[in-house]
């Protein structure tokens, strides 16, 4: 996956699908995070 800096997060779709991506850490990350699951759950398209 070609990833340099870590931590490194990939979410992926149910098509195995990587849709988004995101690295290093600050405090709030996670529920971008959180959030971003929610809308591929949903089936709408995140913002990069």
């Amino acid at each position: 996956m070609n990833v340099n800096n870590v931590p490194h997060t990939f979410l992926v779709n149910g098509n195995g699908e990587i849709v988004w991506s995101h690295n290093s850490y600050a405090e709030g990350d996670e529920d971008i995070l959180y959030e971003n699951i929610k809308k591929v759950l949903k089936g709408e398209k995140i913002a990069h």
